[in-house]
C-alpha cells in the first residue's frame, strides 16, 4: 500500500489573529484566546472556508445543516468548535 501523506504539523499560533470577517482556518478558531474577535463563538463552523469545512466534518455545509440541532452540536463539541 501506498504510505498515507501525513498533513503537516503548523506551528501554535501565539498572537492575537487579526480579524479579517474570514474566512479563518480551522486553526485559527480553536486557538483559545487568539481567535479573531469578529468571530462569534455560536457559530465558529461558519467562518470555515468551504474545503476546510468539509475536510473538518467530512460533509458539506448542507449536509451539516440538515442534521439534527444535538447532532451539529455534538460535532461541533467533538471538533472544539463550540
Amino acid at each position: 500500500p501506498a504510505p498515507v501523506a501525513k498533513k503537516k504539523e503548523l506551528p501554535p499560533i501565539t498572537s492575537q489573529v487579526a480579524s479579517t470577517g474570514g474566512p479563518y482556518t480551522y486553526q485559527q478558531l480553536t486557538c483559545g484566546a487568539f481567535q479573531p474577535t469578529d468571530v462569534d463563538p455560536t457559530k465558529r463552523e461558519s467562518y470555515l472556508s468551504d474545503a476546510e469545512f468539509q475536510e473538518v466534518f467530512g460533509m458539506d455545509r448542507g449536509a451539516f445543516g440538515k442534521l439534527a440541532g444535538w447532532k451539529r452540536k455534538k460535532l461541533k463539541g467533538d471538533k472544539k468548535l463550540h
